[in-house]
């Protein structure tokens, strides 16, 4: 089975074990590379109207990260399609929640992190990367 059902499986079970069993199949997947720009490029897409793009990336450096899937959410916002962009902001807020259960999460206080959500998705993708980086 891929590394993408398995993070699936995740999704439809969101407990800190299962996180931490998907996380090391991503880990140890030979397609994973932490420094990937795959993030970036994503925001670049976003920032240059391709959204097509940004929905059709899969790649298994982006899968558990909950800022590529609120790229995804945005692209998704500018294509009309509620379908695509509840599923990404159910998947983003899925992964948050399970990261602030986690002992190796950010210090951040989840009433901070919900804001940081909401400013976020009032304000546009921009801003929504200057935040991140500032509590990340």
């Amino acid at each position: 089975m891929k590394t993408y059902e398995k993070v699936f499986e995740f999704l439809t079970d969101p407990t800190k074990e299962t996180f931490l069993k998907c996380r090391e199949l991503v880990i140890s997947d030979p397609e994973y590379d932490p420094y990937s720009e795959d993030l970036e490029n994503l925001q670049d897409w976003l920032n240059e109207g391709k959204f097509e793009e940004v929905v059709q990336y899969v790649n298994v450096n982006i899968l558990l990260s909950p800022r590529a899937h609120i790229y995804k959410y945005f692209a998704y916002k500018e294509l009309g399609d509620e379908k695509g962009r509840s599923i990404e902001m159910t998947i983003s807020q899925i992964i948050l929640n399970v990261l602030k259960k986690q002992e190796t999460e950010p210090k951040i206080h989840p009433i901070l992190l919900q804001e940081f959500l909401m400013k976020g998705i009032s304000s546009g993708i921009t801003s929504i990367n200057r935040m991140y980086h500032k509590v990340w």
